[in-house]
């Protein structure tokens, strides 16, 4: 019998060839993954998460000889063909030929009066010069395509043209009309209807316009009436009285929107609206100028009593009575809202009564009804204000509506001694409204240029609304004005603005 350790031993060689053969197979292994790792490398750089290195049966054979014995041969696959991108080509085709559908209305380039009363007198003759310009009128009722000749002026008996006439546009050269432009600013700034539900309701009448073509048009617009918001601003500044109030707008940004914040200064003529970033006390001196010589109605912001206008500040008595007014409708039988709600009501009614009566008359009758009545009134409702005080903290909210009447008290009765203050600030209220649906509407404004852009369209737009002038009227006829000043020839565009315009309109009238 052979010893145990002899048959061990016996085993070990027949086995060592074995291992060793095994050795270099996992060797082979090794290679075989290192180059497959450096080709990945070469062809798609160190951090190659993917290969389409796939070695044949042979190579695999090479390196495992018993993969034949479990696995299916299979051949590269054939390299994928790049995909190719076809990019849609850009329509350059004018107006009329990409909305076949519209009518077209034809028409000549207008002539300015000096040159159509020498035509008239036959000393210049006009002609068509055969080119043309189109573009897209969005009535109230059906769009279509307006076709304007370019007209050559030449003299009489000659054949040389002098010059040639096509009208200009608030975007020279495009494809909106000024009207139509003027729609589009109407809808937002006055109905805060977006423009992109503006796009959808004119692609439902077939016209498709891209965002783009839009937004140019309205910040060219912007661009031609600052100017002119700049000289509505300066004419509410010379105001005997002049209001002001702050709202907020959303600014699109990375992560959470920014606030920034629109302000009204008004009259009871035009209304002028401005955007800062911030509400720091400091804008208040960048809104209103130091030669400003009027009154200024407001609330009690800490920036207007930085302006250091004294007795000119007077304040707003609705701010006063809005904490009372909030607590009464949680608490409707509640006595101490009640009281100080009832007396506003009376003051509020004897304000109608001195409203009543012919106009020239409106500041002597509100001296005399003030001097008479509404005195009282006020001092009992600081009487109520005091015993309310002393009733609640500060931290309560009748309380704290309490302190406010206290506190600001000479702001708030400053009315009673100067008949052409009113007693609050709700002008300017008023006046914010519109933003606070265009808020909600519109989300935000996407830029602070589109803000200060959008501030322009305000202070046009609502001039016209207090004026009761037709919006799409007066722009029509301030538009080629404007062009001029653009243009360099300086017009004066005080003479221009919608109170200027609603004054010639009566004169002309009462002629």
């Amino acid at each position: 019998m052979i010893p145990a350790k002899q048959v061990a031993q016996l085993i070990a060689q027949e086995v060592l060839p074995l291992r060793e053969a095994l050795a270099q197979m996992r060797e082979a292994l090794a290679q075989a993954k290192r180059t497959i790792a450096m080709l990945q490398t070469k062809l798609y750089g160190v951090r190659a998460e993917t290969s389409q290195v796939v070695l044949s049966a042979e190579g695999q054979q090479l390196i495992d000889p018993t993969w034949g014995m479990s696995q299916e041969t299979t051949t590269a696959p054939a390299p994928a063909e790049p995909e190719t991108v076809v990019r849609k080509p850009r329509d350059r085709r004018g107006l009329a030929q990409r909305h076949p559908h519209l009518p077209i209305e034809e028409a000549n380039a207008p002539l300015p009066p000096e040159l159509a009363e020498q035509v008239a007198a036959g000393l210049l003759i006009i002609r068509r010069s055969g080119r043309h310009h189109d573009e897209l009128v969005v009535p109230a009722t059906k769009p279509f395509v307006r076709r304007t000749h370019e007209i050559e002026v030449c003299k009489a008996g000659s054949a040389q043209p002098l010059l040639r006439l096509l009208p200009e546009q608030i975007v020279p050269g495009g494809d909106l009309a000024n009207s139509t432009i003027h729609r589009f600013v109407e809808g937002k700034f006055l109905d805060a209807l977006p423009f992109h539900r503006q796009l959808a309701q004119l692609e439902r009448a077939g016209v498709e316009l891209s965002k783009q073509t839009l937004n140019d048009a309205v910040n060219a617009w912007g661009e031609l009436f600052a100017p002119l918001a700049d000289a509505i601003l300066a004419q509410v500044l010379t105001s005997r009285v002049v209001h002001a109030d702050a709202s907020w707008q959303r600014l699109q940004a990375e992560g959470t929107c920014d606030r920034i914040h629109l302000w009204t200064i008004l009259d009871d003529a035009q209304a002028a609206y401005r955007v800062t970033e911030d509400q720091r006390h400091a804008r208040a001196k960048e809104l209103i100028p130091p030669e400003f010589s009027g009154r200024l109605v407001t609330d009690a912001w800490p920036g207007w009593f930085a302006l250091g206008l004294g007795e000119r500040l007077a304040l707003c008595n609705a701010h006063a009575r809005r904490p009372f007014a909030d607590w009464l409708k949680r608490n409707p039988q509640h006595p101490d809202a009640q009281r100080i709600v009832v007396l506003y009501r009376d003051l509020a009614r004897l304000e109608h009564e001195a409203a009543k009566g012919p106009p020239p008359e409106i500041l002597d009758r509100r001296r005399t009804i003030r001097s008479e009545s509404s005195r009282s009134v006020m001092a009992q409702i600081k009487t109520e204000a005091e015993r309310i005080a002393a009733r609640y903290p500060a931290t309560h909210q009748l309380g704290d509506g309490a302190h406010y009447l206290i506190d600001y008290w000479d702001g708030l009765t400053r009315f009673l001694d100067h008949p052409e203050l009113p007693t609050d600030n709700n002008s300017a209220e008023n006046a914010l409204r519109i933003n606070a649906l265009i808020r909600k509407n519109s989300l935000f404004v996407g830029s602070l240029p589109a803000a200060h852009r959008d501030a322009i369209a305000l202070t046009v737009l609502h001039s016209c609304r207090l004026q009761k002038i037709v919006p799409a009227e007066y722009l029509a006829r301030v538009t080629p004005t404007l062009i001029l000043h653009r243009q360099g020839r300086k017009q004066d565009l005080a003479a221009i603005t919608p109170a200027a315009f609603k004054l010639a309109q009566r004169t002309a009238a009462a002629h």
